[in-house]
Parts: C-alpha cells; structure tokens; sequence
C-alpha cells in the first residue's frame, strides 16, 4: 500500500490533501505529542511524590 491511501470495501482509494486533512485532522501528531509529553511529566511527578511519601513513611515506622 502507498502512502497516504485508505483500504475500503472495493479496494484501495488514494487520498489528496483535502481529504487527509478532513480525515485525519491538521496537527493532530502534534496534539498527541503534547498530551503524551504533559501525560508522561504528570506520571513522574506523581511517582515521585508516591516515593517521598513511601520514604517519609518508612523513616517514621523505623522511629
């Protein structure tokens, strides 16, 4: 399959820039990437306040 081409009932169908652009939407790699990113920097926080918290915990039952 070529770039750009959709798989219908009948076969395969070329695409021009309109229809890519109605079908998959402009800039819609570039919101994925940004909610991944703002995603992944949420996740991390929240592991490390999970650790802080854990480690916090763990020096308080040692005392």
């Amino acid at each position: 399959m070529k770039n750009n081409q959709i798989i219908l009932a009948e076969g395969l169908i070329a695409l021009n820039q309109s229809e890519l652009t109605e079908t998959f939407g402009g800039g819609w790699w570039q919101d994925f990437k940004t909610g991944f990113m703002e995603g992944w920097n949420w996740a991390k926080d929240a592991a490390a306040e999970i650790a802080t918290i854990l480690s916090i915990a763990g020096k308080m039952r040692k005392a």
